[in-house]
């Protein structure tokens, strides 16, 4: 669900190329970030002189600067994505603007913004996001629950399926993503690590990465306690 603005100066000479750029940066969304194809919203605004100010070489490498034709290229995105995603993706935009305007690399601003599914509607006053994210929790949530327990204790299994995973986890006043973080933090608060494996996949699915789910491990031994958050980051090791 990217939107994409690229800021440009209104003065720049390669505007017929502007469609190829927008293609390029869409090509490197859908190969890096996985974006669907139709997933496609960009606006292309023109900016004046004297309009855009910034420091010529901040942050860039010794003997390089900035010219007078800066390009700021602004992607508005769902969360989830790795770090190495996202230099992936800097680079591989910035290598394509520059291929296609004639512009130096150093001239090419990029900015990600993440932002939830319900902060989105494209259209009709809807909330599409979030109905698309419900539906694929109804299609991917499956607990696992053995014959065995299905015999002895129908109705427990009956509340797990159709209460805690069917209207609970779809409720749609928390994200599948927030309630996957608020699951693996008191099952690791609590100590009960049997059913985290599953939970660490499920928190994959709903756009977790590795790196966050290290990340609140790592912070919830300061309030848990060492040792849980141990035994939490050996299970975490072992699921890929």
């Amino acid at each position: 669900m990217p939107f994409v603005t690229v800021y440009y100066p209104e003065d720049l000479s390669d505007k017929e190329n502007f469609k190829k750029v927008s293609e390029g940066i869409h090509g490197s969304l859908v190969k890096h970030f996985s974006v669907p194809e139709n997933d496609y919203f960009q606006l292309f605004l023109p900016y004046s002189e004297n309009h855009f100010f910034y420091n010529p070489i901040y942050l860039l490498d010794e003997g390089k600067s900035r010219t007078e034709k800066m390009i700021y290229v602004s992607i508005l995105c769902g969360p989830g994505r790795k770090i190495s995603q996202k230099v992936k993706l800097y680079q591989s935009i910035a290598h394509d603007i520059s291929s296609h305007l004639n512009i130096p690399e150093t001239d090419i601003f990029i900015t990600l913004n993440e932002s939830t599914a319900e902060n989105w509607s494209f259209g009709e006053g809807k909330a599409q996001m979030i109905n698309k994210e419900r539906q694929t929790m109804n299609n991917r949530i499956e607990p696992k629950i053995s014959e065995e327990l299905r015999e002895i204790a129908p109705d427990f299994v009956n509340y797990a399926e159709n209460i805690l995973f069917g209207e609970i986890w779809n409720n749609p006043t928390l994200t599948p993503r927030e309630r996957s973080l608020i699951t693996i933090s008191a099952l690791i608060s609590m100590g009960e690590t049997e059913q985290l494996p599953y939970h660490i996949q499920l928190a994959k699915k709903n756009g977790i990465n590795q790196m966050e789910l290290s990340a609140i491990i790592t912070h919830i031994a300061f309030y848990a306690g060492w040792p849980k958050a141990t035994s939490s980051l050996n299970i975490l090791m072992k699921i890929k």
